[in-house]
């Protein structure tokens, strides 16, 4: 879908147009007549094939799913955007493709429709994704398409499922997520920075000897760096409440605080070989 005069260029925005609800109404309709939906809500013809859409059907686990009967879908009656997001995870929930002798392709319709409903957000400006059948809030379009696609392999257990838990809690709509977010991913930084030696300040030059390839320079930089993300974690509210730590009130300093130290995090998780390369082009969208 191209990007037209009118939508180039304009910054992000949360907030759900009437233009957005048009063309999502839209897709779903062209969707519909493709029969993306009938292998659960179509009917049967007389030579035994699924086909058309019972809007009976769709509407009834609509409502035992969403709380609301929607179908045929129209932009003046899903105002709400939390309705919207909704009905998107739900119509992921049951899309399949057509393909021959009454047989479905799931796989490839929730890829389809994945990308079909990211190109709708892109093209409209809003700053939402749709990854593995849920909606995303995105902070920052470049940034976040790399923290969702990354594949961890890590064999340190506990890390892998704090990490787990901090990018999960990141794309959270709940503010108190965001900053248990934040303390994960520095309780993630606090582990790692222990997994060479017992003894902390090895420990810690072992793994900028490996992250940096052996190169002196290298390695110097990244100590800085890391050095830095340490006395900002011991300085703010971050992990620690004591009276004398910093608060964090600004979202975006958060934000980037997260990005910081999870990209810190990412290059040592490259070096040690416990992120899948490619990654980005390899893992599928659902």
């Amino acid at each position: 879908m191209p990007k037209y005069y009118s939508k180039r260029n304009k910054p992000l925005s949360k907030q759900i147009s009437y233009d957005f609800r048009k063309g999502f109404c839209a897709y779903i309709e062209e969707i519909s007549k493709k029969a993306w939906l009938s292998e659960h809500f179509g009917h049967l013809d007389e030579f035994g094939q699924r086909w058309g859409l019972v809007n009976e059907k769709i509407n009834n686990k609509m409502l035992q799913e969403i709380g609301e009967e929607l179908f045929p879908l129209n932009p003046i009656d899903i105002r709400n955007g939390e309705v919207i997001f909704d009905l998107i995870e739900f119509l992921f929930n049951y899309v399949s493709m057509p393909v021959a002798d009454d047989r479905f392709d799931t796989a490839k319709a929730k890829y389809e429709y994945t990308v079909g409903i990211n190109r709708l957000f892109d093209n409209f400006n809003l700053a939402y994704e749709l990854k593995k059948g849920a909606i995303k809030d995105l902070h920052s379009k470049t940034l976040d398409r790399i923290v969702l696609s990354d594949s961890f392999e890590i064999p340190d257990s506990e890390t892998q499922d704090m990490l787990n838990l901090a990018v999960g809690k990141f794309y959270s709509r709940d503010p108190e997520d965001k900053k248990i977010a934040l303390e994960k991913l520095v309780d993630v930084y606090q582990r790692i920075s222990s997994w060479e030696d017992k003894n902390k300040k090895k420990s810690i030059d072992k793994i900028l000897e490996k992250a940096s390839g052996g190169d002196d320079s290298i390695k110097e930089a990244l100590e800085r760096d890391l050095n830095s993300m340490w006395k900002i974690a011991n300085e703010f509210m971050i992990r620690h409440t004591e009276v004398d730590k910093l608060p964090i009130t600004d979202n975006d300093f958060r934000d980037y605080l997260f990005y910081t130290y999870y990209n810190c995090i990412r290059l040592i998780l490259i070096k040690y070989k416990y992120i899948k390369k490619g990654a980005e082009e390899d893992d599928v969208p659902f």
